[in-house]
């Protein structure tokens, strides 16, 4: 019986330093992931701005318009949807994006190479530092990353579900994860306004 019990307290305690283990590696991998943005922002928009801020405040124009109802993976399929089925200058999008255009200062400049790949270099390349490319959580959404940067056309629908479906549900509250489908997000929105 003690044996039973020994190896039940053995095995309890291997999983609780393993959960340990991958949320630390979790901590250092965000951690990372926003050091990459920051020095990206500065040396690609000569520190005028910060990329995850003008994403962010982006999010908050969709919010605020009801564009997303909240943060969701369901609330970003979802648009990417009606932006997949949506004309080109179609009128509520074109006015979407009159108003990020009022609300960042910079919105512009996100399309330029550099900025709007950072999203997915810095996710890529610290999940290639961490080892976590190929964990459950992240396998495919590596994937997905690696396809983006290996040349996404603008307008490929197809491509934006994949990431949005690939995101790991719980990087929904960090923006490290919500950034790179912003991105994806203003790309196909300037095909439909131009």
């Amino acid at each position: 019986m003690n044996r039973y019990l020994l190896l039940s307290i053995l095995i309890i305690n291997i999983s609780c330093n393993k959960e340990k283990d991958s949320n630390i590696k979790n901590k250092e991998f965000n951690k990372e992931v926003l050091n990459c943005i920051n020095k990206n922002s500065k040396i690609y928009t000569y520190n005028l701005f910060n990329i995850y801020d003008e994403y962010i405040k982006m999010e908050k124009v969709l919010l605020k318009n009801e564009v997303l109802k909240n943060r969701s993976k369901k609330e970003y399929k979802k648009l990417f949807v009606e932006l997949s089925m949506s004309e080109k200058n179609d009128e509520k999008y074109n006015k979407l994006y009159g108003k990020i255009k009022d609300k960042l200062k910079y919105s512009n400049m996100l399309v330029d190479p550099g900025i709007f790949q950072a999203p997915f270099m810095c996710n890529k390349i610290n999940l290639e530092k961490y080892n976590l490319k190929t964990s459950k959580d992240f396998i495919s959404y590596h994937l997905v990353l690696e396809s983006i940067i290996n040349g996404m056309a603008p307008d490929d629908h197809t491509l934006a579900l994949k990431l949005i479906n690939s995101t790991p549900n719980k990087g929904m509250n960090e923006i490290i994860f919500r950034a790179p489908l912003l991105a994806v997000f203003f790309g196909i929105l300037l095909e439909i306004v131009e």
